[in-house]
């Protein structure tokens, strides 16, 4: 056990020797070393008190002995910081925040450029069949008819082409029965003449003497016009110069045929002349064709027709 005179020597020794080595060590040691010294010096003590008790000390000086540590422990002051140390492993991750707010939206950006065409597609299934529509509006095939005595068709009629009416002298036995239309632009196919007694017709000239209404055209030769329509229907309607209801009157005039001296072993047809008709060429007696009036008979007609009165007549149609 030591004694309290040893126990003075050691504790001056130790402090020396921290006094001398803090010349050279930096403030931490020195403190390090303070803190060893109070444990040992407190170690010391209590073993020398548990193994002959010493003589009690007075308040004063254990006062004294506190007042000598607390100096060496002030006298540990904060040293200057130390070099930094490596770092540290990992830390544990953090919770997951909260999403933040949505950003505004971007400028838009340049259109891009237009993609070459890609492949044509596979051909579809045939679509389902449409239903029957219904019937269209009842069409008309059209109609024709020649108007005697004009070179012009009525209005709403289409001239097909204008001509001559022409016939079979009337000092010829045989030819033709009925008028013929004959335009002014002939063609003609192979051969176009013979020695072989061909028929022969020839222009048609009025025969009206002393009948005002058809304007001085006696001797004159006849012009003709065939006309379209698209009506459906036409014919000539003789004895009356008006059509019956809901028919059209394309033109209405005087039923005339051939002369009745003439010398043609048969007749002729007759056909309905224009009311107004025209004349062409000359009137100088050419002998050729003839068309002239008809006349109304008491014999057997009803009494309305009566005696000698000019028959007239209407192309109609509808």
């Amino acid at each position: 056990m030591l004694s309290t005179s040893k126990k003075s020597n050691v504790v001056t020794f130790l402090v020396l020797a921290v006094l001398a080595g803090a010349v050279i060590l930096e403030g931490g040691l020195i403190c390090y070393l303070f803190q060893k010294m109070n444990h040992l010096e407190a170690k010391i003590s209590d073993k020398a008190q548990v193994s002959s008790p010493s003589p009690r000390v007075g308040p004063g000086e254990e006062v004294e002995k506190q007042i000598k540590r607390g100096k060496r422990q002030d006298s540990c002051t904060t040293g200057s910081p130390g070099p930094t140390g490596p770092p540290g492993p990992p830390g544990t991750p953090g919770t997951k925040g909260m999403a933040g707010n949505s950003g505004d939206p971007g400028i838009p950006g340049i259109p891009g450029t237009h993609g070459s065409p890609g492949p044509a597609g596979i051909k579809g299934d045939p679509g389902v069949s449409g239903g029957v529509g219904p019937p269209g509006a009842e069409g008309g095939s059209g109609a024709t008819y020649t108007r005697w005595g004009r070179r012009t068709c009525p209005t709403g009629a289409q001239p097909l082409y204008t001509g001559v009416a022409a016939g079979t002298g009337y000092h010829e036995k045989g030819g033709t029965v009925n008028y013929l239309c004959m335009p002014y632009n002939p063609q003609f196919k192979g051969q176009a003449t013979t020695t072989h007694y061909p028929n022969g017709i020839e222009a048609v000239e009025y025969i009206l003497e002393s009948f005002p209404p058809t304007n001085g055209k006696h001797l004159y030769e006849m012009p003709c016009a065939v006309c379209y329509i698209t009506k459906a229907a036409t014919f000539t309607q003789v004895g009356r110069y008006e059509c019956p209801q809901e028919w059209t009157v394309e033109y209405s005039g005087y039923q005339m045929s051939d002369h009745i001296h003439g010398n043609r072993g048969g007749r002729t047809e007759s056909v309905c002349v224009d009311g107004e008709p025209e004349g062409i060429g000359s009137s100088s007696y050419q002998g050729p064709a003839h068309i002239t009036l008809i006349k109304s008979t008491n014999r057997g007609l009803p009494a309305a027709y009566g005696n000698g009165k000019i028959i007239t007549c209407a192309v109609c149609s509808r």
